[in-house]
């Protein structure tokens, strides 16, 4: 990459506290996270439904966005073209967002397994000007059953989901398991000459304070030597969406429990 500044990735998967993350490094006032950079036509965004909270609309001054949609050669304002473009030259998006950007923002970018994959990001992680956050859930099946729920009512934030119960096809979710400890895995070995950080959702962020984040970035950014500026932001605490225990949510608890002690 061609860039005198550094970005971060954020490397997660689905559900597994990555908006509350990037809401928490808002604690940061130098920090410009684009919570959601790579996108799927069709499923967020279409020629027909541009969301009001597209981070490329609203994380962008009006001139960044320009240089942006002219990088891309896309017509002002035409977002799923953008998008798509996005998706077929992601290194060169991410630099010139980098570029346009004021010289002392940092920009954070999310990155999901299916993106890192599809997008192949792989080449470009251990670059010089690129920092890492690897986030993990430890609880899969808390993810799997979170992911299930959105898929059935096509939302994923600002909904209480307590009440929908779906059913867990057992293989699936043992080969969606397998599937994610198999990229941790590889994702560490690609870091392993890497000074990155590991934040896990238990452990880290589902009983988050102001305190507690710093304790856990403050280190890692002098160690990277990252300047970072603290706001007077005020964490809003994404509110956790499904408040029951798991079994009141999956219908076939009881065969997805066995299989699960059999493992």
């Amino acid at each position: 990459m061609t860039i005198n500044k550094k970005i971060i990735l954020i490397l997660s998967e689905p559900r597994t506290g990555s908006n509350l993350l990037c809401e928490a490094l808002n604690l940061y006032s130098n920090m410009r996270t684009v919570n959601e950079f790579f996108l799927d036509i069709g499923f967020y965004i279409n020629e027909n439904h541009v969301p009001d909270d597209l981070p490329h609309k609203n994380m962008f001054k009006a001139h960044e966005r320009k240089q942006l949609f002219d990088f891309l050669n896309v017509e002002l304002d035409n977002w799923p073209e953008l998008i798509k473009q996005i998706n077929k030259n992601p290194i060169g998006a991410m630099n010139k967002i980098n570029e346009i950007v004021p010289a002392n923002v940092i920009v954070v970018i999310k990155v999901h397994r299916d993106h890192f994959e599809k997008l192949n990001l792989k080449e470009i992680i251990n670059e010089p000007n690129i920092e890492v956050i690897l986030l993990e859930r430890s609880n899969r099946l808390h993810s799997f059953v979170s992911l299930l729920k959105g898929r059935q009512i096509n939302k994923w934030y600002g909904v209480d989901t307590s009440d929908i119960k779906v059913v867990v096809d057992p293989q699936e979710f043992i080969n969606e398991q397998q599937r994610s400890l198999n990229w941790f895995k590889e994702l560490r070995e690609l870091l392993r000459s890497k000074e990155y950080l590991e934040i896990n959702y238990e452990k880290d962020l589902s009983n988050i304070s102001k305190e507690s984040f710093y304790s856990l970035c403050d280190p890692w950014f002098e160690k990277i030597k990252l300047p970072v500026n603290k706001s007077k932001y005020e964490l809003k605490f994404y509110s956790k969406q499904d408040k029951q225990p798991i079994e009141h949510s999956i219908i076939n608890y009881d065969v997805i429990k066995n299989t699960l002690y059999k493992l």
